[in-house]
């Protein structure tokens, strides 16, 4: 398993770009102003499964096209990975105690393409449409993890 994801993160960003769909672009957020640099948000269904996994890839400031890929996940149960996007190292980010997004200067996209995924299914936004398929171990929420980061191939 570990193989695997760390095969994962050697990935481009061309190929993981061309796997985002359509229908997954977001052309505009509230109080994020200028996301040219490119944003996608949308579920990954898992094979023979209901569990939806969500996701948020922010492509990379500099060159979407050979900067590296870093796959973000929070870590569960009980911690949307939505966190770090916006609260740590998203491109807009809401300081402690404020209440409105701001243009982060150290945003980990300015370098890397950024995909956050809410993993287990069940945690975030990500949907469990099965509950018997809501019992997780490291080893099957990996796997899922990995299913998913193939598919945005």
């Amino acid at each position: 398993m570990l193989k695997k994801v760390l095969a994962i993160v050697g990935f481009s960003a061309v190929a993981l770009a061309q796997g985002y769909p359509d229908t997954d672009k977001v052309n505009e957020l509230w109080q994020q102003p200028d996301l040219a640099f490119g944003m996608y948000s949308g579920y990954l269904l898992l094979n023979d499964t209901k569990k939806e996994l969500h996701y948020v890839a922010v492509l990379s400031q500099n060159n979407a096209t050979t900067d590296p890929v870093i796959l973000w996940l929070n870590g569960g149960p009980g911690c949307s990975s939505l966190l770090g996007y916006t609260m740590e190292h998203g491109p807009y980010v809401i300081e402690d105690g404020q209440q409105n997004f701001t243009a982060n200067p150290y945003a980990w996209n300015k370098n890397a393409t950024v995909i956050y995924l809410d993993s287990p299914a069940g945690i975030g936004y990500s949907l469990c449409g099965n509950l018997t398929e809501c019992t997780f171990t490291d080893s099957n929420s990996g796997d899922d993890n990995v299913q998913a980061a193939l598919m945005l191939l």
